[in-house]
């Protein structure tokens, strides 16, 4: 099996769900819910509130904003699949989180994200989660993982319900089925 598929299935099966993101880019605010302000702040209190993206920010670990606030400009401006691997600090000591979202232009021609954090801070590895170009999923595979995850979830968010009968939907439409 390829070394990289074998990653990422270890990988998603071994993720915590903590919680969702919903991002107006043009505004340049953020929606967490409790459990991702209390990672993203430090502060459970700043859920379900809007908040600028350099709060939502806050615990960034200091060596990810010159690569993660551009990556995340040039998604949010033009539109697309936002997949990122970065380091927090908490409480606790300095966590991984991968950060999955999808940004798409409004009618009104804003520009919104929406998205979901897992922790992935437990998962042995050796470097970050390779990238997703390098994986070649069967529409089986990837459809099997999706529910999986989702399944691991249960009905902790409505949000990320939506995000995974989004990216159920759009596996889907991939063209083959090898």
């Amino acid at each position: 099996m390829d070394p990289h598929l074998t990653s990422f299935i270890r990988s998603m099966s071994s993720a915590q769900f903590l919680g969702t993101w919903d991002h107006d880019a043009t505004k340049d605010q953020v929606l967490l819910d409790a459990d991702a302000a209390a990672l993203m702040t430090g502060d459970r209190g700043q859920g379900g509130k809007l908040i600028s993206l350099s709060l939502a920010f806050h615990t960034l670990h200091e060596e990810e904003a010159a690569w993660l606030f551009p990556r995340l400009a040039v998604v949010s401006n033009n539109g697309g699949d936002f997949i990122a691997d970065y380091r927090v600090h908490t409480s606790n000591g300095v966590r991984r989180i991968l950060d999955c979202g999808t940004f798409s232009k409004q009618s009104d021609g804003t520009s919104r994200g929406f998205g979901i954090l897992l922790d992935i801070t437990d998962i042995r590895r050796t470097d970050s989660l390779p990238e997703v170009e390098n994986i070649n999923l069967p529409k089986r595979d990837l459809l099997h993982s999706i529910n999986g995850l989702q399944t691991d979830l249960g009905l902790r968010s409505r949000r990320a319900a939506v995000l995974f009968d989004m990216l159920r939907t759009e596996v889907g439409r991939l063209g083959s089925d090898a």
